[in-house]
């Protein structure tokens, strides 16, 4: 792949020139001017001076999309219901060719007042529907109508065709704070355990906010780009409705798959470090097939979906035996999922059904979610919540676990723990630890 400059991009005029040309020719609306464009995603959405930047990568690296600027911007209003949200949405993409999607997702609680700081640039549902598109070297800008063809004109002007230089010298980190802190963490732990004796609960999972303050601001898409060499097998996103904050992550969990009606889904719970050595590796990951809480764990959250789809699908099928998800620098248990819809279902019904699984909330669930607001002090944001894409006849929904939220100089780390009876607050926190290391790795190799 070519690696243009902002200075010096040999065919910035030319490309320009093209697709101003195929808009003065345009007669039929919507369309998608097209031009090739070959850069890395990363370092163009660097380039850029939009306010508005968005990336998608899937996990097989299948759909690898950058954009910028919007068309239509979709916010969940107080009150509304999710379905209402995206019955907006569809009525968006009813007219628009076939490969557009609108991006976005949804706060951990769907309902309730406006997000809290850190996250107050993101409200509890939305969705963009980007004006410019990067796609496997070809470069894309919508036009809805005759009338969006100035807004389209403006926003080609204002394309930078190249790439700025992404940096991997990170600033120096000046503070680290957690969120419960180790002692606090044990003594939710402790509550926990009650709540299980006391037949509350079965499982909750429990989070943890690492906050890091740099002596300068954090490049978000050096770190986008950082984190895509050292996530293989991983969902990667990243949300910038504001110039000042960017919501990002790679994630290994897919909450759903749909094309018409047909779903994939999986169940990702139970966790270890990947071994040093070969030998290392397969014992940690016999070890994680045999144990009683992580195969609990995991049951948990089979049962849980097996029981949610139920009533959304004609047939379903769930893997009985977990397998192993191995990643970068962990492994999961991992069981598949497949369905054939009913005819009736949709998006909303899904997302309704589906989240938040045991996985990230507990079982039972409105037990779980009570606790994890009286013990979390902080604001999940869309921490843990679904993000994702939708088209005319597709969706797919991640789950942002292994995520971060970048804040000008501050970057909040986010990952959580199922706790389920066995748990103990010492391999819970260092389960959590190594979620996070991928970050840690990057920003602070000298302390790993």
């Amino acid at each position: 792949m070519s690696h243009a400059t902002l200075s010096d991009h040999a065919g910035a005029t030319s490309a320009a020139s093209s697709l101003l040309r195929q808009l003065d020719r345009a007669t039929r609306f919507p369309c998608v001017l097209r031009e090739p464009l070959d850069v890395d995603p990363c370092g163009w959405l660097a380039a850029q001076p939009s306010k508005s930047k968005f990336l998608w990568r899937d996990r097989s690296e299948s759909l690898i999309r950058a954009a910028v600027d919007t068309v239509h911007h979709l916010r969940a209003t107080p009150g509304e219901p999710l379905g209402a949200l995206l019955s907006r949405c569809r009525m968006v993409l009813a007219d628009l060719p076939d490969d557009q999607r609108l991006f976005g997702g949804f706060a951990f609680q769907f309902e309730g007042p406006a997000l809290a700081s850190p996250w107050t640039p993101f409200r509890r549902g939305e969705f963009w529907l980007p004006r410019i598109t990067l796609n496997e070297g070809m470069l894309g800008v919508l036009v809805v109508s005759r009338d969006d063809t100035a807004a389209a004109r403006q926003a080609i002007e204002r394309l930078v065709f190249g790439e700025a230089p992404l940096s991997r010298h990170w600033p120096e980190c000046d503070a680290r704070v957690d969120e419960p802190n180790a002692d606090d963490w044990a003594r939710n732990i402790g509550q926990a355990m009650e709540l299980f004796a006391d037949e509350v609960l079965e499982k909750v999972v429990l989070a943890r906010q690492v906050s890091l303050s740099f002596a300068s601001t954090i490049d978000p898409w050096a770190l986008v780009s950082s984190m895509a060499g050292v996530t293989p097998n991983c969902y990667q996103f990243a949300f910038q409705p504001e110039p000042d904050a960017v919501f990002l992550g790679a994630t290994p969990e897919r909450l759903y798959e749909r094309h018409a009606g047909l779903l994939s889904s999986e169940v990702v719970a139970g966790t270890r470090r990947r071994g040093h050595t070969p030998d290392d590796d397969a014992r940690l990951a016999a070890e994680l097939m045999a144990s009683d809480k992580e195969q609990l764990e995991h049951h948990i959250v089979r049962k849980s979906i097996r029981q949610r789809l139920h009533a959304l699908v004609d047939s379903l099928e769930i893997d009985a035996r977990a397998s192993l998800l191995k990643l970068a620098n962990k492994q999961h248990l991992f069981s598949r999922v497949s369905a054939r819809l009913r005819a009736d279902t949709r998006d909303e019904d899904l997302l309704g059904r589906l989240h938040p699984t045991p996985a990230v909330g507990g079982y039972p669930t409105e037990n779980a979610l009570e606790e994890i607001a009286r013990l979390e002090p902080f604001e999940r944001g869309w921490f843990a919540a679904p993000v994702g894409w939708i088209s005319r006849e597709s969706s797919e929904f991640v789950v942002a676990i292994r995520s971060a939220l970048a804040r000008g100089r501050s970057l909040h780390l986010f990952s959580g723990a199922g706790i389920v009876p066995g748990s103990t607050p010492e391999a819970e926190w260092d389960e959590i630890e190594s979620k996070i290391d991928d970050f840690l790795q990057i920003l602070l190799p000298d302390e790993r």
